[in-house]
């Protein structure tokens, strides 16, 4: 969840570009793992990059592919921009419920539920929460599986089910160590802590929100560095450790200042504010409170802005300032008339009620307080009918939960069937395309990718054949040749990137296919090859062996299709030999 103004990548991902059709979806698959990942490590290149993804999955009608880089998108700018992730996660779920791919539908549910938490709305948390683990549980996607039950817990803390909070907690800390993605993981411990706090066992949420902040200082989370400073800080002022509570607030401050986190720059300017007020820094605690009013309407998020003038307004009260307080309880209530928010209508009218008494404008003071009484039965009255959509809900819940035991028991032995089809599937391509001896691909492996790869970028390839192999099998013996050729494609791997290919073609014939299209980088490798196969110590195979290697080296360019290629590398590999062997020609 980063701040999108950043400068979203740098200029290798913004110039990137597609190779032809042919390769495209192996492009395109590699920019969305890239995303995904920056989604889960707050990579402000993520941002781009899914844009990117989306143009060209909608271009090419893969809609797999939009959905997984919508969904990473909205959750890298879940605290930024909650109107464009609302509607990246509409359009997300639509698609992936058009696939009927229960994973995505299951992070898809569990992003509006996020959404939902930020407006407090319970029943909405509860119901999109419940899809999400219904989903979860079908796809045996522990991930989104532990987001729904965090999410649960929260809806039922909220309001005020404890005992149904616990439950789920308890589910959430029993696989919360299954959660790959750290910025995920330090969301999930934030509610664990949140929840302690809720419970009135601070000193069990400094636990968790301890093991959030090393997650955040080990993977270098920006944002979730933030959040796990505002609920730290709270929590230490809750234990009375005000030094470090003062200063933990302050260091999220000022990042969320940095990053032009507007929203989290009025939490925490209340927070301190109130704080500061409290402990007897009036002046510097009213600061903190003006600048929380002004962070909060910069992000047009009028609960906020409405919860800021008021919060303001009852500090300046308490502090007998009360034409200032007034003044700010009014822009409070204001602002929360304009959208209909009752809580913070209420309590704008009782806290006004209570200061106009003091200043001794009786009549002004009871009309605010007979809104005030007014509003407290409206609420009243919503806050019954939300309690019956929970209920109504937690019925569903509870109907279905039982239902779908059933359906859990034979969805997870039709997925043990599969992964057992699915491995003697992999086991079989495996054989098909792997070299028994050594384990590198083996000579259709190598030709197939060499066949994709022409129509791509420039690249290289070398044949590499061991010079007098024979000696070594004749003077030494067989095994010690099996040895060698599997020490050989160690030294090869070393030498070369995993997007490269390294293949055993022959008996003592390798093959290299190196995916850099400059010329001179790649014949490096080449060298670096050679020179490592001359350097290494095969005297610990066995007493009185050396090596060497001849390597014929081209460039897909010179050749204009893959016969005239391969035939060109072995001509080169030919001339090394007759040019004294232990060279690259």
């Amino acid at each position: 969840m980063l701040n999108s103004d950043h400068d979203p990548v740098s200029d290798a991902s913004q110039q990137h570009t597609f190779p032809k059709p042919e390769g495209v979806m192996e492009a395109l698959h590699g920019l969305l793992h890239e995303v995904e990942r920056c989604s889960a490590y707050e990579d402000p290149r993520g941002t781009s990059l899914a844009q990117q993804v989306i143009a060209t999955a909608q271009e090419l009608s893969v809609p797999e592919i939009e959905v997984r880089a919508r969904l990473a998108l909205a959750w890298t700018l879940l605290e930024q921009k909650p109107a464009e992730v609302l509607e990246h996660v509409q359009v997300a779920t639509r698609l992936a419920a058009a696939s009927g791919d229960p994973a995505l539908l299951a992070q898809a549910h569990c992003l509006s539920a996020r959404i939902a938490v930020s407006a407090s709305d319970t029943p909405t948390i509860l119901r999109e929460a419940y899809y999400a683990q219904q989903h979860a549980q079908q796809a045996g996607h522990r991930e989104h599986l532990v987001h729904a039950h965090s999410l649960m817990g929260i809806a039922h803390l909220l309001e005020g089910n404890y005992s149904h909070a616990l439950v789920h907690q308890e589910e959430v800390l029993k696989y919360l160590n299954q959660v790959l993605s750290p910025s995920l993981k330090t969301v999930l411990l934030c509610d664990v802590g949140a929840n302690f706090n809720d419970f009135g066992t601070p000193h069990e949420a400094m636990t968790f929100l301890e093991q959030a902040l090393a997650i955040t200082v080990e993977h270098d989370l920006h944002f979730a560095r933030i959040l796990v400073r505002e609920n730290l800080g709270q929590t230490l002022l809750q234990l009375g450790r005000l030094e470090e509570g003062e200063r933990l607030l302050r260091e999220g401050l000022d990042e969320a200042v940095a990053g032009r986190y507007d929203r989290w720059e009025a939490y925490f300017r209340c927070t301190l504010g109130e704080h500061l007020v409290t402990v007897g820094d009036v002046q510097t605690g009213y600061e903190q409170l003006i600048r929380a009013t002004e962070a909060a309407r910069r992000v047009h998020d009028h609960y906020l802005a409405s919860t800021s003038a008021s919060t303001l307004g009852r500090v300046l009260r308490r502090l007998g300032r009360l034409d200032e307080a007034s003044y700010h309880l009014e822009v409070g209530l204001k602002i929360a008339q304009s959208s209909n928010l009752l809580g913070p209508c209420k309590l704008a009218h009782q806290e006004l009620s209570e200061a106009l008494a003091q200043q001794g404008h009786f009549e002004a003071a009871l009309g605010h307080f007979q809104q005030f009484h007014e509003l407290a039965m409206k609420v009243q009255l919503e806050e019954s009918r939300r309690h019956a959509q929970l209920l109504i809900v937690q019925q569903e819940l509870d109907r279905e939960r039982e239902q779908s035991r059933f359906q859990r028991q034979a969805n997870d032995e039709l997925r043990l069937a599969h992964t057992v089809v699915q491995q003697q599937a992999e086991e079989l391509a495996r054989i098909a395309s792997e070299d028994g001896l050594t384990g590198l691909a083996n000579r259709r492996h190598f030709m197939t990718r060499l066949r994709e790869r022409l129509s791509g970028p420039a690249f290289a390839i070398a044949f590499i054949d061991v010079d007098h192999f024979k000696d070594v099998n004749d003077r030494f013996g067989h095994p010690v040749g099996d040895q060698v050729l599997i020490h050989l494609g160690q030294i090869m791997r070393r030498y070369t990137r995993p997007e490269d290919m390294v293949a055993r073609i022959g008996g003592e014939e390798f093959a290299v296919l190196l995916t850099i299209p400059d010329a001179s980088r790649a014949w490096e490798v080449a060298e670096r090859i050679r020179e490592a196969v001359a350097a290494y110590a095969w005297s610990q195979i066995v007493a009185g062996l050396n090596l060497t290697v001849s390597l014929g080296f081209v460039m897909s360019p010179e050749a204009q299709d893959q016969d005239r290629l391969l035939k060109l590398a072995d001509t080169r590999l030919y001339e090394a030999k007759l040019s004294g062997r232990n060279t690259v020609v």
